[in-house]
């Protein structure tokens, strides 16, 4: 929990573990961790216990970073006296409540978060407070006009190209499990292809549930579009010549034995300028918005007492809105 602005913070030997200070708002390591995990989300519980160190460290200073612009917000938004309404969290709370797996509760979602309800109306509170404050900040800020849009449309064509794109499902047999070699992969490869082909395919999500060792067999081997370069040479090669419905032969991977079962085509295309205008102009004005944003948050930084103890000569801070 950060102690409130402009209380003494300073680290002391009754106070270990303060990472850094926001005017006097004070976080210490856990915070800053907590903020790393938020951002891994579920690939943080397949990082291996030993590496997970690591991956910590190499994440901090970003999360070092966002904490510092939030805080900076945060503090500006209550100095500017911005209230919010309680109904207007209520919404958002149930909002994630609404969105709650069957079976799961609120508390139970927030505490694999490391959080409680009251902790996430704070947060959610101090998120619209923030909101509130960059709207008032960039209210001057125009839309861009057709003629804009079209001109950066006309001059960016690239950007609305899309090379041609399959979608596909698969089921795979693996060579190997747990390091060591599998035995008989391509003939169990082989004879589920041909409980396939006899049924002309239409079994080919239930087998990828009961058969196949991808995560995808979940939705039923489905990889969803993709184009290429985004699977390995040999799927991909097969994936692209297989006729749409056609369960093609058995390809072999570095992951092992594949069943592929073409779904759709789309070929190359330019998206049109109707079709993307509003969504363009959109992105344009965000951007616009953006440039006024990390403006602003330059300035709260100058004027900011940013401590981090025993580490401020050593430590960067990252510049607003660089990656």
């Amino acid at each position: 929990m950060a102690a409130a602005a402009g209380e003494s913070t300073l680290p002391s030997k009754t106070s270990p573990g303060i990472a850094l200070t926001v005017n006097g708002e004070a976080f210490t390591q856990v915070d800053v961790d907590k903020i790393v995990s938020q951002a891994l989300g579920a690939r943080m519980a397949q990082i291996p216990p030993a590496q997970r160190s690591q991956v910590l460290a190499s994440y901090r200073p970003r999360a070092e970073d966002q904490l510092i612009s939030r805080t900076l917000l945060s503090q500006a938004a209550k100095k500017a006296k911005i209230e919010i309404d309680t109904a207007e969290v209520d919404k958002v709370v149930n909002q994630v409540k609404g969105n709650l797996p069957a079976g799961q509760t609120l508390e139970a979602f927030l505490s694999q978060r490391g959080t409680t309800e009251a902790g996430m109306r704070e947060d959610v509170a101090s998120g619209l407070q923030i909101r509130a404050l960059l709207d008032q900040k960039t209210t001057d800020v125009k839309k861009p006009d057709t003629a804009a849009v079209k001109a950066f449309y006309d001059g960016n064509q690239e950007q609305f190209k899309q090379d041609a794109r399959v979608k596909a499902r698969h089921i795979l047999v693996p060579k190997e499990k747990d390091g060591k070699p599998v035995a008989g992969g391509r003939e169990k490869a082989e004879a589920i292809r041909k409980k396939l082909v006899e049924a002309e395919g239409k079994n080919f999500a239930e087998l990828a549930l009961a058969e196949s060792s991808c995560p995808s067999k979940a939705k039923g081997g489905s990889l969803g579009f993709f184009g290429k370069g985004q699977m390995v040479p040999p799927f991909e090669k097969a994936a692209y010549a297989q006729e749409v419905g056609e369960v093609g032969a058995v390809v072999e991977t570095r992951f092992g034995y594949h069943i592929i079962q073409v779904e759709e085509k789309e070929e190359a295309k330019t998206f049109p300028f109707q079709e993307v205008e509003g969504r363009l102009g959109e992105q344009l004005y965000g951007q616009e918005k953006q440039k006024v944003v990390d403006a602003y948050l330059k300035e709260l930084r100058a004027a900011a007492v940013i401590k981090r103890p025993g580490r401020d000569a050593a430590t960067p801070t990252i510049e607003p809105g660089k990656k």
